[in-house]
C-alpha cells in the first residue's frame, strides 16, 4: 500500500517499511504536513541511495546530506528525517542498526541562519524575469516568510478586506506543526499571487502538491546571487 501516491514513490525495497513508518507517525498524531515532509525526504534519499534500507551505511547518508548546496538548517532537516525513520525501524525490531547514530550532529550557526541580504541582491530577485522566482523572493523579503511557508502558499490564502473604500490584503501563512499566522502584503503582490496560483498552489510540485522546501531555498539563492 503506497502512501502519497501523487508523488514519486520510493524503490520497491523501501515501500513496505516506509508505509509502516507513516502509519506509526499518523498513530502518534503528527501533523499531515510533518508526516509528508518526513516521507518526502526519506523517499528522496531512498531513490538517490539506490540501496535496500538494510544495506545503507553512514557514508551513504553523509553523501546525500552533501550532494546539494544546502544550508545547515536544510541539512539538519534531512538528517533528522533519516534518523527518525531508522530509530523507528530499530525500535520496532525491523532493523538492528541505525546508520545515522554514528554520525556527528550538524553544527548550526549560533546566529540566526537567515541574515539580511544586500539590497542589490534583493533588488535582483524582485526584478527577476522568472515570475515564480520573483514571487519567492518577494514573499521572503517583503512578507518575511520562511522557505517552508513560501512553498505552501495557495491562491485562496490571499485575504481581502475593505477599509475606507480601499482594498487591503493579507496572507494566511502556513507554518510548521499546522500553525498559521496572517501577515500584511502589498496590493500588487496579492494580485500576482492570485493571478498566478488561481485556486491552487502558487509553487506546485513536479508531480502534485506543493514544491519542496529545498527547491524554494535553491531558487531564492540562485535568483539573489
Amino acid at each position: 500500500m503506497a502512501m502519497f501516491t501523487s508523488h514519486r514513490q520510493p524503490p520497491a525495497s523501501w515501500t513496505k517499511l516506509i508505509d509502516e513508518w507513516v502509519l506509526d507517525m499518523q498513530a502518534r498524531c503528527l501533523t499531515e504536513r510533518t508526516v509528508e515532509s518526513y516521507w518526502y525526504r526519506v523517499t528522496d534519499f531512498a531513490r538517490v541511495c539506490s540501496k535496500p534500507p538494510r544495506q545503507v551505511s553512514p557514508v551513504d547518508v553523509q553523501s546525500w546530506l552533501t550532494e546539494s548546496d544546502l544550508d545547515a538548517s536544510a541539512k539538519a532537516g534531512r538528517r533528522a528525517s533519516i534518523n527518525e525513520f531508522y530509530k523507528w525501524a530499530v525500535r520496532s525490531n525491523k532493523m538492528k542498526n541505525n546508520p545515522v547514530a554514528s554520525l556527528p550532529p550538524i553544527k548550526r550557526p549560533k546566529k540566526p541562519t537567515k541574515q539580511p541580504a544586500p539590497e542589490s541582491a534583493v533588488a535582483a530577485g524582485v526584478w527577476a524575469e522568472n515570475l515564480k522566482a520573483r514571487l519567492m523572493v518577494r514573499l521572503d523579503a517583503e512578507a518575511g516568510l520562511r522557505r517552508e511557508e513560501i512553498s505552501k502558499v495557495k491562491g485562496p490564502d490571499v485575504i481581502e478586506s475593505v477599509h475606507a473604500g480601499e482594498s487591503i490584503y493579507h496572507l494566511l501563512v502556513h507554518g510548521k506543526g499546522g500553525k498559521t499566522r496572517i501577515v500584511p502584503i502589498s496590493n500588487d503582490l496579492a494580485q500576482e499571487i492570485r493571478s498566478t496560483a488561481g485556486e491552487g498552489w502558487l509553487f506546485p510540485g513536479k508531480v502534485d502538491g506543493h514544491c519542496c522546501v529545498d527547491h524554494a531555498y535553491r531558487v531564492i539563492k540562485r535568483t539573489t546571487g
